[in-house]
């Protein structure tokens, strides 16, 4: 059985967030996979909240399924409330947060 580090990026891609963007109160960011030759394998624009705790998690889970086990750091606490762009597949993808509530992103593993 193989057991993988969470913590640390294991397929070599990079992440990207733009400048925060906003218009009418609404608030935007663009989010880039690179890979390891630096080139742009996936695009997405967030409509962002800003939260005190980090829940980028929470879409992460939801629609960066070939990203689970890459630590990104993003450059501040936010929820997506909506987000649309192309994966890595190159399929276009349209994710929208319709409610939230009581999350634990907490896991415990008994030994």
């Amino acid at each position: 059985m193989e057991t993988k580090n969470m913590s640390k990026n294991v397929n070599g891609n990079k992440f990207e967030f733009s400048e925060i963007k906003e218009k009418k109160g609404i608030k935007e960011i663009t989010f880039k996979i690179l890979n390891d030759r630096d080139k742009k394998i996936a695009k997405y624009k967030f409509v962002i909240k800003e939260t005190d705790k980090n829940y980028f998690s929470v879409f992460k889970l939801s629609a960066l399924e070939t990203q689970l086990f890459n630590k990104i750091k993003t450059p501040m606490n936010f929820i997506v409330l909506e987000a649309k762009g192309t994966n890595i597949s190159g399929r276009f993808v349209k994710y929208k947060l319709e409610t939230i509530e009581h999350i634990d992103l907490n896991i415990a593993i008994p030994k």
